[in-house]
């Protein structure tokens, strides 16, 4: 699946840091980058099915039961899995170029996405094949433009994607319309997620100030969902992607009142 940001996402880590930034963003441990672990979007999905289905029954074949109380151990699973939903790219400000912003990825993340595709999906790997191909130090780009070089928040991307790397070229033109900029990892661990102040007023004052990290609007994870092999998990998962075929507008993480999380779930058609 395809989770497009259609406005600012905040999925908050849950860590108490005494820092700049109060609320910061759930980040995979291992690479940094910004998710949406399994258990909020299981969460996420159960509150939007619950919304959207008017069969209890059906909702709780799809994500289980709760515990009925405190002496049960644990309810019944659900007949679909989750996975943690990983960030593929996300805009930054234009520091060169006539676009305001260009979407934004990494050898890391293109690598992520190519071989869970690779091993879930039993896909040709020919995209990995052509993501190992990058320079982990250089800054590439894709572009329809005519002018020069593209550049993001202050890094140049002087370097075309090759012409005979076409899997990754088709990959890249049919997810962000070619306008795009691959940054080396260590370009990209020196640009920090947007920050926004945050305040709480009573009778007009100010009583509490806070800054939370967000992840931009127009930024696009991947998602898997997986069938629990039985053929009552294939109908449960037929019934999910229907539901979000029908409707794809789906908030995830916290602050829905003040417009955060909306984002737009399909499924993710690009074969290899």
């Amino acid at each position: 699946m395809k989770i497009k940001c259609l406005t600012n996402l905040h999925v908050g880590s849950g860590d108490i840091k005494f820092e700049i930034v109060d609320g910061q963003v759930e980040k995979d441990p291992v690479t940094g980058y910004p998710v949406i672990f399994a258990s909020g979007v299981k969460g996420a999905l159960r509150e939007y099915a619950e919304l959207n289905l008017n069969n209890q029954d059906i909702i709780e074949e799809i994500f289980g039961t709760e515990r009925a109380n405190n002496r049960e151990k644990k309810g019944k699973a659900g007949n679909v899995k989750f996975l943690t939903a990983q960030m593929v790219a996300m805009p930054m400000r234009a520091s060169e170029g006539t676009q305001s912003y260009y979407m934004v990825t990494t050898k890391q993340m293109l690598a992520q996405f190519s071989k869970m595709r690779q091993e879930i999906e039993n896909s040709s790997g020919h995209l990995l094949q052509d993501v190992k191909k990058l320079d982990n130090k250089m800054n590439y780009y894709l572009s329809t433009e005519r002018t020069g070089f593209i550049g993001v928040e202050g890094y140049q991307a002087e370097t075309i994607i090759p012409g005979e790397l076409r899997k990754l070229r088709e990959f890249l033109s049919n997810t962000f319309s070619e306008n795009v900029v691959i940054l080396s990892e260590e370009s990209m661990k020196n640009i920090n997620l947007p920050i926004v102040a945050r305040n709480h007023l009573e009778d007009g004052k100010s009583v509490n100030l806070w800054y939370e990290e967000i992840v931009p609007h127009e930024s696009v994870f991947f998602l898997y969902f997986l069938s629990n092999g039985t053929p009552a998990g294939d109908e449960s998962l037929d019934r999910l992607l229907a539901l979000i075929a029908e409707k794809p507008l789906i908030h995830f993480g916290g602050n829905i009142t003040i417009g955060n999380g909306l984002t737009k779930v399909e499924r993710w058609e690009f074969h290899e």
